[in-house]
């Protein structure tokens, strides 16, 4: 296994460790990723990680999420 390859394993193992604390990172931990969506919290900070600094709408389109900035942010 490749360096890169161990450096992607364990950023995404350290996700989804943050995964399973997530209420600690929210503003209302019984509402926030409590239902099933298409940008669920692990999707969300992959997502976040790979923004390439366009405006929000465009770093969506280009990854292809079905979700607008609008929900996004929300």
């Amino acid at each position: 296994m490749g360096n890169m390859q161990t450096v992607y394993n364990r950023l995404f193992y350290c996700i989804r460790e943050l995964n399973k604390t997530r209420s600690l990172f929210s503003v209302y931990p019984d509402k926030d990723f409590s239902r099933n969506r298409s940008l669920d919290f692990i999707k969300t900070i992959k997502t976040i990680l790979g923004f390439q600094g366009k405006t929000l709408d465009k770093e969506l389109i280009d990854i292809g999420k079905p979700a607008t900035a609008s929900a996004f942010v929300q």
